[in-house]
């Protein structure tokens, strides 16, 4: 039987400091990394990554949209190193899914990628919540509130929102993924932990569902 060849992670354009610490985080996971410095849209046409880290700043648009329109690596993952949210969602469009704050703290690292690695091995059977970055907006009883999304599932999904709802409360969401029109679902708070973050769990019923379920689909590649 033949080996499986080991997941690859393109280092875009990084200080030798920042790449040290990525690599070794997901060294530990049997990850490897491959630097990329020159001609990186083309590298990414041509070469095939299971991921990819890079800095969410102005040169980021070119890099992201050659791997996203790349018939290898559009389903890549995509860490993003950024100051803070608002830097990450502007680039949401291309569906970054983990985002890492500077000054990179190895602790916070390794815990992002252990989150992570299963989307990156391609262990797709096991691995059933999506980590994505995307504005999502919430209505509770006519009142509205901004959050930002951290996993999404066919489910339910988690999220950020500096709100205190209490478990079993009912509200509708609206959100965006790549490539497909805005969302919108009933859902019900199924937890919360620490102040800002939600578990929602949409309503089984919804036929709206199916939308996400699709997006989930052909994002992991599933016929």
């Amino acid at each position: 039987m033949a080996k499986k060849a080991m997941a690859n992670v393109a280092l875009v354009g990084l200080e030798d400091s920042v790449a040290t610490v990525l690599r070794d985080a997901f060294r530990q996971f049997g990850i490897q990394t491959t630097r990329l410095s020159a001609d990186v849209v083309q590298q990414l046409q041509n070469q095939k990554f299971e991921a990819m880290a890079l800095r969410l700043n102005d040169d980021a648009e070119s890099v992201l949209e050659a791997a996203r329109s790349s018939r290898s690596n559009r389903r890549i993952v995509i860490f993003g190193i950024g100051r803070n949210v608002q830097d990450s969602l502007r680039f949401s469009r291309f569906g970054i899914n983990a985002v890492l704050h500077e000054p990179l703290d190895r602790q916070t690292v390794l815990k992002v990628v252990h989150a992570t690695r299963l989307l990156v091995l391609n262990e797709l059977r096991i691995y059933v919540r999506i980590p994505i970055l995307s504005e999502v907006a919430l209505d509770c009883a006519g009142r509205r509130f901004s959050g930002t999304t951290q996993e999404v599932s066919a489910g339910g999904m988690s999220l950020k929102i500096a709100i205190r709802l209490n478990i079993g409360q009912t509200v509708d969401v609206a959100f965006s993924l790549p490539g497909t029109d805005r969302i919108q679902l009933g859902a019900t708070v199924c937890w919360r932990r620490d102040p800002d973050l939600l578990g929602l769990r949409f309503e089984p019923g919804d036929e709206r569902r199916k939308l996400l379920r699709r997006w989930i689909d052909e994002y992991l590649g599933i016929p």
